[in-house]
């Protein structure tokens, strides 16, 4: 049996956003493509005292103190233990047919198809595989962020800045991702830049050429604690943006 479990953490200001993300996995369940059973786990870091990354940590090693599980099959406890992850974060919707329907928008061919389906053909020889970058804006349109469509190669992942190859929004193999050590909690920022060159580097990896969710724009919880003032998670886009690319420098003097 094929499984997945979808991991959420719950950052600042997204308790409600949550939920429709949550509405967005059962949609995109409909039409499972060669998953058996899919589940989803929650966890509360709604304070930004625990970093989105730690919680997700937590979540996959059944650590975490507040963690909701929902699971579309019988058994909650195989949400432990699936084949696979996709880690979503809370404020983003994943893909499929219906997904227009919780954001007011128009149907979209290009985002029509689950992301479970999307996936599939790909599941058999690879460890991760991410999809388009596609962004919801708060008007309800969808844009294509102009990006690499297919990469294959560490080489060719390094080579572009971050922002135009990957996001969070990701399927790899649990024992995969224990393997190369999950994601460092010490980092303050870039830590998911950092999980990205581990995997490229380590594992077989595969960004096609469809999109596994919608990144929601202009509610990410790093701006949520800034403003808030509480909180580990104080850093910027900018911030984000200058640690990425320096990152992917040393990653490509190393080749």
């Amino acid at each position: 049996m094929t499984d997945v479990t979808v991991i959420m953490p719950i950052g600042p200001g997204h308790e409600q956003l949550s939920q429709i993300a949550l509405q967005s996995v059962i949609l995109a369940s409909e039409d499972r493509g060669a998953f058996d059973t899919i589940h989803v786990i929650t966890g509360d870091d709604t304070q930004g005292d625990k970093g989105r990354s730690a919680t997700r940590n937590r979540m996959v090693m059944a650590q975490e103190e507040w963690m909701g599980v929902f699971s579309m099959g019988d058994d909650q406890e195989a949400a432990f233990h699936s084949e696979w992850l996709f880690f979503l974060d809370a404020d983003d919707l994943m893909c499929s047919k219906k997904v227009h329907l919780l954001y007011g928008g128009q149907f979209a061919p290009s985002i029509a198809k689950s992301a479970f389906e999307v996936v599939s053909p790909y599941i058999a020889d690879h460890d991760c595989i991410w999809g388009t970058i596609h962004e919801l804006h708060k008007n309800g349109q969808v844009f294509k962020r102009n990006q690499v469509e297919l990469i294959t190669t560490y080489e060719a992942f390094v080579k572009k800045p971050p922002y135009v190859t990957c996001q969070m929004g990701h399927f790899i193999r649990r024992e995969k991702f224990l393997k190369i050590g999950m994601f460092n909690e010490e980092m303050d920022v870039c830590e998911d830049v950092d999980l990205y060159l581990r995997e490229w580097k380590d594992l077989r990896c595969i960004k096609q050429g469809k999109p596994l969710f919608l990144n929601r724009r202009g509610a990410h919880s790093w701006a949520v604690a800034k403003d808030q003032q509480k909180g580990r998670k104080t850093y910027t886009g900018r911030d984000w943006s200058i640690r990425a690319e320096e990152m992917m420098r040393e990653a490509r003097k190393a080749l």
